[in-house]
């Protein structure tokens, strides 16, 4: 049965993440645009097997899909497929948004974060735990590197291709 003492020596890069940052995630917001990403042996991509790891857990899932243009000589037919089929299957159990620019899906995302908070903070204060006088009302977010799983800070910065976004 091997040697009790020898530790597991390789773990796979989506497992750090998940130890890392998915299970002490308190929601999810999975962001698609025409990739499913890649398999990982687990499920069908990193992306999909944080989100089914989150939503095992019983936590919130937000997924938002884009609408934006994209040049059709540049889209992987079979990833846009497989992502159009996760999308079907997962309409039913999950908040799903589709967006068509960065505006709406701000705007989406902001209403829904501002919802899902609401209804954590309830949720903590009704588990039993001394509700303080004063209201909590600062609401702290932080980031972590995808790859290590180290703390980036509470503020990130996005770029694309196509356009430099500002800071959230």
């Amino acid at each position: 049965m091997g040697n009790p003492r020898i530790t597991r020596i390789w773990t796979s890069p989506q497992e750090v993440i998940n130890r890392q940052v998915v299970d002490h995630c308190d929601l999810l917001v999975g962001i698609f645009w025409t990739r499913i990403g890649s398999p990982t042996g687990v499920a069908e991509s990193g992306t999909i097997e944080e989100i089914e790891r989150v939503a095992k857990q019983g936590k919130p899932v937000m997924l938002y899909f884009s609408q934006s243009k994209q040049n059709p000589d540049s889209i992987d037919l079979d990833q846009l497929r497989r992502l159009r089929d996760f999308k079907s299957k997962t309409f039913p159990n999950s908040l799903v948004e589709n967006y068509t620019n960065q505006i709406d899906f701000r705007d989406k995302l902001w209403r829904q974060i501002e919802i899902q908070l609401r209804t954590l903070i309830a949720e903590e204060n009704r588990s039993g735990e001394e509700i303080s006088s004063t209201p909590k009302t600062e609401i702290q977010f932080g980031f972590a590197d995808v790859k290590t799983g180290k703390s980036v800070g509470s503020e990130i910065s996005l770029q694309t291709k196509h356009q430099r976004t500002a800071s959230f």
